[in-house]
């Protein structure tokens, strides 16, 4: 169990950092100047002016644009230039988050299983994970999974979680792959099955997760 969770963990920080790399329009389509704007926010953010960026993208956030809302969030969190301030990175994020922004919401149910804001916060992780799974965000799909077999923020299925772990590895998300892996590995919420977990790590290993190469290895050194 306490291997699990330290994938988890790894896996979530690294999910964090891919959700928070570029900006994200959330339905409906922007319009023409709108994307505009954002490709313009997203060369001086690429650029590193972070105060060009900023100022082009904080009207349309005070305007309930979610996606410059997330990217708000996203250089507040980031501490892109100025220290990281979280709480303002919620507070964006709370909002893209009503606007239904996937991205805001996984990145916002990440912040709270860190110690950000203070102690972790699972149920509101699960609440905003659930939001973004719904939505067929497979990170958020996977988070999800893992708290139900962590019994994190809500009840504990390890079956159940399982069950929902291996529809996000069939439909190719590398991390869940590894994850599903191990439970087969161990018997863990499902029947154990080391062809299985030969199988998914060797996926999660070609796609270049972190320490799939290295239990693959060690799973075919114990046959």
């Amino acid at each position: 169990m306490k291997k699990i969770l330290a994938v988890f963990s790894l896996t979530m920080c690294l999910l964090a950092a891919g959700a928070l790399c570029s900006f994200a329009a959330a339905p409906p389509k922007p319009d023409k100047a709108t994307l505009d704007t954002f490709k313009a926010a997203e060369q001086a953010y690429m650029a590193k002016d972070y105060a060009k960026a900023r100022q082009l993208l904080k009207p349309l956030a005070e305007k309930n644009n979610a996606g410059a809302q997330y990217a708000m969030g996203l250089m507040d969190a980031s501490g892109d230039g100025k220290s990281p301030d979280f709480k303002e990175a919620e507070r964006w994020w709370l909002k893209a988050s009503k606007g239904g922004h996937p991205v805001a919401q996984h990145s916002l149910a990440t912040l709270y299983t860190t110690q950000a804001l203070g102690q972790p916060d699972y149920t509101k992780a699960r609440t905003y994970f659930t939001q973004a799974a719904k939505q067929n965000f497979a990170p958020s799909q996977f988070a999800l999974a893992i708290l139900t077999i962590e019994g994190k923020g809500g009840p504990k299925d390890v079956a159940g979680g399982a069950k929902s772990l291996q529809k996000v590895a069939d439909a190719g998300f590398p991390p869940a792959q590894f994850v599903l892996a191990k439970l087969y590995m161990d018997g863990m919420g499902v029947k154990k099955d080391l062809k299985k977990a030969k199988d998914y790590f060797q996926k999660a290993a070609q796609a270049g997760v972190p320490g799939a190469g290295d239990a693959l290895q060690a799973l075919e050194g114990k046959k």
